[in-house]
C-alpha cells in the first residue's frame, strides 16, 4: 500500500487501456480522475507480419477456434471443458486450439479435458514464437476469450490484428477492444457461451465476412503508431510534454 501510494503521489498521469481501467483506478485504487489518461491499447498491425488468410468471399471454415495467450483458470476453462463437452459443439466445432503457456497443473487438467474432439484439438503449451504468430492465427476463424473478469486484454487486439473476430465474455475491458459488428458475439450469461460456439460455425458467409472486415479496420485504426500519437497528444494538452508547435508533429 505504500509503495502504491508513492507511485500515486509521484506520477504526473496514469495510462491505462479502458474507461473499465481507468474506473478501476479511481474508485478501488484512489488514483485522482485527473490524473488518469484513456488510450486504448494499439493493435498489433503488421508487427508480426501479414495476414496468411486474406478475405474471401467464400468461407469453407468458420468453426476453428483458439485460446491465445497465458493459459490461466480464470480465462474460462472449465467453463471450456463443459462447453465442448456438449455433443452438438463438438460435432460443430472443426478445430480448437489452445496455445500459450500454463503452469503443470493447468496442462494436466487440460491434457484430457476434451474428450469429444479427439483429433480436433492441440494444446500447445509454450510461449509461442512471433514468427508463427501469422500462421497460428490464420488456421483459426474465431479467437476464445471467455474470460471471467478482464480490465484489459492484448488478445483482443492482436485477433483484430489478423482479422479474427472473438467470441467472449460481455466484459467492459473486452467490449471497449472490438468493433461494433463483433458485438454480437460477446454474451452475458457463460451459460451462453455454447449457443455462440454453435452461432459461429453456422454463421452466413457474408456476415462472417463483415465481421474480419471490421476486426482489419479496427486494427489499422488502432495501430501502434495512432495510438501512441494519441497518447503523446494527451500528454501535450495536459502541458506535461512541451513543444514548439504542435501541428508539426
Amino acid at each position: 500500500q505504500e509503495m502504491r501510494d508513492f507511485m500515486i503521489r509521484s506520477a504526473d498521469c496514469v495510462h491505462v487501456h479502458s474507461i473499465a481501467a481507468a474506473d478501476f483506478a479511481t474508485s478501488d485504487l484512489d488514483i485522482p480522475h485527473e490524473k488518469v489518461i484513456v488510450v486504448q491499447h494499439p493493435s498489433y498491425e503488421r508487427v508480426y507480419g501479414a495476414c496468411l488468410d486474406p478475405l474471401a468471399t467464400k468461407q469453407s471454415r468458420k468453426a476453428r477456434f483458439m485460446l491465445f495467450g497465458r493459459i490461466r483458470p480464470y480465462k474460462g476453462l472449465d467453463l471450456m471443458r463443459d462447453v465442448f463437452a456438449d455433443k452438438h459443439v463438438a460435432r460443430a466445432t472443426q478445430h480448437l486450439t489452445i496455445a500459450g503457456l500454463a503452469d503443470d497443473d493447468v496442462q494436466s487438467e487440460l491434457q484430457n479435458g476434451f474428450p469429444l474432439l479427439k483429433g480436433k484439438c492441440t494444446l500447445r503449451f509454450e510461449h509461442v514464437p512471433d514468427k508463427d504468430l501469422a500462421k497460428l492465427f490464420s488456421q483459426t476463424d474465431f479467437v476464445l476469450m471467455p474470460y471471467a473478469h478482464s480490465l484489459t486484454s492484448g488478445v483482443a487486439p492482436l485477433a483484430m490484428s489478423f482479422g479474427k473476430p472473438v467470441i467472449a465474455a460481455n466484459l467492459p475491458g473486452i467490449r471497449e477492444a472490438v468493433p461494433p459488428e463483433n458485438m454480437e458475439m460477446l454474451y452475458d450469461d457463460p451459460a451462453d457461451l455454447r449457443q455462440m460456439i454453435l452461432k459461429a460455425a453456422a454463421l452466413k458467409d457474408e456476415t462472417y465476412l463483415r465481421m474480419r472486415e471490421a476486426a482489419f479496420d479496427w486494427s489499422v485504426e488502432h495501430s501502434p503508431q495512432r495510438q501512441s500519437a494519441r497518447l503523446l497528444n494527451e500528454l501535450i494538452d495536459r502541458k506535461l510534454i512541451l513543444v514548439k508547435d504542435k501541428a508539426n508533429l
